[in-house]
């Protein structure tokens, strides 16, 4: 007679989870049906006041950088009249993956007033003896720089022309 007592209370339990089990999954087939559906999203933005422009945060840890060569900018370079010292740091930025050369002509006339040599990622060269000193005025000049690849054969890679103006007093 006491199995008898037993058995109604393991039934009711079992009916009990049967009863939640379904209960959760029919709340979760109605959850995905209104997240998923966009009038029901559009509704719920608007109750909040969301901004539609918002979106998850862009981590930068995993943006990937360019692996481009780095090309400094000279926008004005001023020196002393009649001199032939020309003080700018002519600078390879220290990830470039290659050297660069410098060659530093008059626009006008293509005259070259300094030439560098190889100059390697992470270095500069603070002051360069041009070929002739210049009168006062403003001369528009450009700052060639060449590049060759670290590792031999040195091949040469990318190259700008950097657009600036010498001014001499």
């Amino acid at each position: 007679m006491a199995d008898n007592k037993v058995e109604p209370k393991k039934k009711k339990k079992i009916k009990w989870w049967h009863g939640l089990l379904a209960l959760l999954i029919i709340a979760g087939l109605i959850g995905g049906y209104l997240y998923t559906h966009p009038n029901v999203r559009e509704q719920v933005a608007n109750a909040l006041n969301l901004d539609p422009n918002q979106g998850a945060k862009k981590d930068s840890s995993t943006t990937t950088k360019k692996k481009g060569i780095q090309i400094p900018g000279y926008p004005e370079i001023t020196m002393a009249a009649n001199d032939t010292t020309m003080r700018v740091a002519l600078t390879n930025p220290k990830d470039n993956p290659c050297y660069f050369t410098f060659t530093f002509k008059l626009k006008s006339s293509g005259e070259v007033l300094y030439k560098s040599q190889d100059v390697a990622p992470g270095k500069t060269i603070n002051e360069e003896t041009l070929k002739r000193g210049l009168e006062a005025g403003t001369y528009p000049a450009v700052i060639e720089i060449r590049t060759k690849a670290l590792k031999a054969p040195h091949a040469e890679m990318n190259g700008a022309n950097v657009e600036t103006q010498l001014v001499v007093k």
